[in-house]
């Protein structure tokens, strides 16, 4: 039998200009899929890297009306998406054969449909190529919206094409005529619009939100009540984000959603929350502005900043004026935004915990290593007149071999090396959690920050040309820090960071500190 990978196919299902999909099944796991391979001989790089870009798109979503993508591979002579096989027709097929839904009425199809685009939206993902063709129904008669990701485009794009798509499926009723006419803003309202302008059926109205919204919260606050689930805030002021945010952690987290920051903190004071997770861009008070006044009204409280923009100024100030426990990107990967909040969840227990126990901070003695920063160096000893030890490293392998003997309580240092510039702050944070990480550095890279905040945990970001004052202030911050997670051993887990870039340059300072350490450094 043919093979794809570990695919063993089974038959044709389609065949376009450039792909074809087949019938096949994984053998590990018996599961049937459909597979869509891409033939690398004569088609130019950018039409693969689209192919890939469906894959990619699509990938992110888990939705019942959206078909699941399970896996992308690619060999020396094709690509191949293999996702879930369905069994029907395309709703172009059904439209050809005559198919049209009762005068006057949404269908269940287009209801169905139009609540994916928007899951799919708020998710920051965007479809681009909304059409007749790329819907398939179901034997059982659910739609699947698939070949996501054929051409660049945005929400608006989306929206219109899906307002053509309902023209075309509801064909020229006058009852919808108006909500046809109308621009809307997104999926959801042009469903509502829909809703609002068709008929009544047998006594009940067509808005079915509500009715699952009164179905739904009794039933939450039952499972909140029983199972005593976990706190957690989003603050969005895009309705479909929060939506598609409680959908996700519905019956996993007691979630409360707030469309702004004003509301954000007025919960904030009525209620304990474990995690908060904010956008950044929304009217009257940004991500960064909401986290900081956060921090300062539940400091245990784990914060996390979501947004889809990458605004260095923001990022930024995350780091030094919210103190933020991860930076999560639009679109975001569900399975890792779950595995993210589960961990900040679990941050914010043991904050919780070490304030109920009442331990003393006590200031650290340890000493501040700075890092091929001589000026700096200079500097902080004239300013901290004795309150901290400095000691000094020309480089990171140097910067090794002291914290290989002692802990330092702070590291100041600019990125070191091109390859991976930011390393050597990884293997730091791996190996000691609790010495706090000060970056001095021009960086001007929005995803290198963003992987410093991430796989770093550093605790300010500070620019070249730096301000000593500054940075004498941020070190006397950086020490308390760490004195508190002396004083409390326990919290040292809350200083994980995500796992980071596997590069050769961190592999050969881990591999150094540990060498180190094994000769009797023992940091």
């Amino acid at each position: 039998m043919a093979r794809i990978g570990k695919y063993v196919v089974t038959g044709e299902l389609g065949r376009g200009s450039r792909a074809v999909v087949s019938s096949a099944l994984d053998p590990g796991i018996g599961r049937p899929v459909a597979i869509k391979v891409m033939q690398k001989a004569g088609v130019a790089p950018p039409v693969l890297d689209r192919f890939r870009r469906q894959a990619q798109t699509a990938g992110q979503l888990h939705h019942p009306n959206i078909i699941a993508i399970y896996e992308y591979e690619e060999d020396a002579a094709s690509a191949w998406i293999a996702m879930e096989i369905v069994h029907g027709k395309t709703l172009r097929e059904h439209l050809a054969a005559g198919y049209r839904p009762a005068p006057g009425e949404v269908p269940e199809l287009l209801v169905h449909l139009l609540e994916a685009v928007d899951f799919a939206h708020g998710a920051g993902v965007v479809h681009g190529a909304l059409s007749a063709d790329n819907i398939f129904v179901a034997a059982n008669g659910a739609p699947k919206l698939g070949n996501f990701g054929e051409r660049p485009a945005d929400e608006a794009s989306d929206v219109q094409a899906a307002a053509a798509l309902v023209q075309e499926v509801l064909g020229d009723q006058p009852v919808f005529a108006g909500a046809l006419r109308q621009g809307h803003a997104s999926a959801r309202a042009l469903l509502d619009a829909l809703r609002a302008a068709a008929k009544p059926r047998g006594g009940v109205t067509a808005n079915v939100d509500a009715l699952r919204r009164a179905i739904r919260a009794p039933a939450a606050a039952a499972r909140s009540a029983a199972r005593r689930l976990p706190g957690v805030l989003f603050v969005d002021d895009e309705e479909r984000v929060l939506n598609a945010l409680a959908s996700l952690f519905d019956g996993v987290y007691d979630v409360a959603t707030a469309a702004s920051g004003a509301a954000a903190l007025e919960l904030l004071k009525a209620r304990r929350f474990l995690v908060l997770v904010s956008d950044q861009r929304m009217p009257g008070m940004t991500g960064v502005e909401l986290l900081r006044e956060a921090r300062s009204l539940a400091p245990s409280t784990v914060r996390l900043l979501l947004t889809g923009y990458s605004d260095l100024s923001a990022i930024i100030g995350s780091v030094n004026e919210s103190e933020v426990f991860r930076f999560i990107s639009k679109p975001w990967d569900q399975d890792d935004l779950r595995a993210t909040l589960a961990e900040a969840v679990d941050v914010a227990i043991a904050l919780e915990a070490a304030e109920a126990s009442g331990r003393r901070t006590v200031k650290s003695e340890a000493p501040v290593l700075v890092v091929g920063e001589p000026a700096a160096a200079r500097g902080l000893r004239e300013l901290a007149a004795g309150a901290y030890a400095i000691e000094e490293a020309a480089d990171g392998a140097t910067a090794l071999d002291i914290v290989a003997q002692r802990e330092a309580g702070v590291v100041v240092c600019d990125l070191q090396g091109d390859a991976d510039p930011a390393a050597l702050l990884r293997v730091l944070k791996h190996e000691a959690p609790r010495t706090q990480l000060i970056v001095v550095s021009a960086v001007s890279d929005a995803e290198v920050t963003i992987g410093l905040i991430n796989e770093a945990r550093i605790f300010r970001l500070l620019a070249k040309p730096v301000n000593l004052s500054v940075l004498h202030r941020a070190v006397l911050a950086a020490l308390e820090r760490h004195g508190r997670f002396a004083a409390a051993p326990g919290l040292a887990r809350t200083e994980a960071a995500k796992p980071g870039r596997d590069s050769a340059q961190s592999r050969g300072l881990l591999a150094r500190l540990k060498g180190l350490v094994s000769r009797g450094g023992g940091a």
